[in-house]
């Protein structure tokens, strides 16, 4: 069984690759290449339309894919921060893009120093710096989360959980969210995200700051099972 969720963290974290390089490279690059086409080869657009839904598109089978294995196993909560650098490669070549095709098209007779385009590039720079605040402010919690999800209703894990933190002796704060539960343990510095999703599906995030609560984690996770 360990290997089993062993080989399924390995391709996850490989599908995940997938999704985080089309989403920071293939895809903006490709929407470059339509904002070039539009000055230099006015007669494509449609062709480089289909190719830009194309490259957008093939982010949906590895995310998929993803969303799957997520059921097998335990894995690092490393999505956000791999969409944190999908989201940073996206605006950077878009601002690349941007400056180039405002500089190339001085070239065909256009007047690239409108106030639209500097709002465009404005609009890029401060989604730069908040993907890099948002990075910096957040990257060290990610690191201690493991995520799994479960095809069981919220309720049930939610007692599973609740059972395996008294059988700790741990005190918990519960705090409701919509459909999202957070059992907070404070003196051992664990946080378990318990949320509802759909076709009576659960994700389970479990956030554990310090060794102090590596016991109680594993717990957790030894009553969940697989």
């Amino acid at each position: 069984m360990m290997g089993d969720s062993g080989d399924a963290a390995r391709q996850l974290d490989n599908w995940q690759k997938v999704v985080e390089y089309s989403l920071a490279v293939i895809t903006p690059t490709v929407l470059a290449l339509m904002m070039f086409s539009l000055i230099v080869t006015p007669s494509l657009p449609g062709e480089v339309v289909l190719l830009v839904g194309a490259a957008s598109a093939s982010t949906i089978f590895p995310a998929l894919m993803a969303q799957r294995l997520h059921y097998r196993c335990w894995a690092p909560n490393t999505m956000p921060q791999r969409m944190m650098s999908a989201l940073f490669g996206t605006i950077y070549i878009s601002l690349v893009a941007v400056l180039s095709v405002s500089l190339v098209s001085t070239s065909h007779g256009l007047e690239p120093g409108q106030p639209l385009t500097f709002a465009v590039v404005a609009t890029l720079l401060l989604g730069l710096m908040a993907v890099l605040v948002y990075r910096s402010r957040n990257g060290d919690r990610f690191e201690h989360m493991d995520i799994r999800y479960f095809r069981r209703p919220a309720s049930d894990v939610g007692t599973i959980v609740r059972s395996a933190l008294v059988e700790e002796g741990a005190s918990v704060r519960e705090e409701r969210s919509g459909r999202r539960t957070r059992l907070v343990v404070e003196d051992r510095k664990v946080v378990v995200t318990i949320a509802s999703q759909p076709r009576r599906s659960t994700e389970v995030i479990i956030e554990c700051v310090e060794l102090s609560g590596k016991e109680i984690c594993e717990r957790i996770k030894e009553r969940l099972g697989d």
